[in-house]
């Protein structure tokens, strides 16, 4: 759960080493990812097939992320 009910940006890093099935839940808990900046960084592994970080920019998102291999590497389910 990230409080996005200040004002600072935050940066969620995803874990180094993630295993097939590992799983990283996401909840915008202050309702402001819209406004207030939001990373998941992806220390290393792609996020959807890609090699690039994840902007959270919907006010009260709500995901989950499951490593499935290193080519898509995390997946939204």
């Amino acid at each position: 759960m990230v409080d996005t009910s200040a004002t600072a940006a935050y940066t969620i890093t995803l874990p180094i080493s993630p295993e097939v099935g590992d799983e990283v839940s996401f909840l915008d808990a202050g309702g402001n990812c819209g406004s207030v900046k939001v990373i998941v960084g992806r220390n290393g592994s792609n996020i959807m097939g890609l090699a690039s970080d994840l902007d959270i920019d919907q006010d009260d998102a709500s995901f989950k992320l499951v490593y499935y291999s290193a080519s898509r590497g995390w997946v939204v389910a």
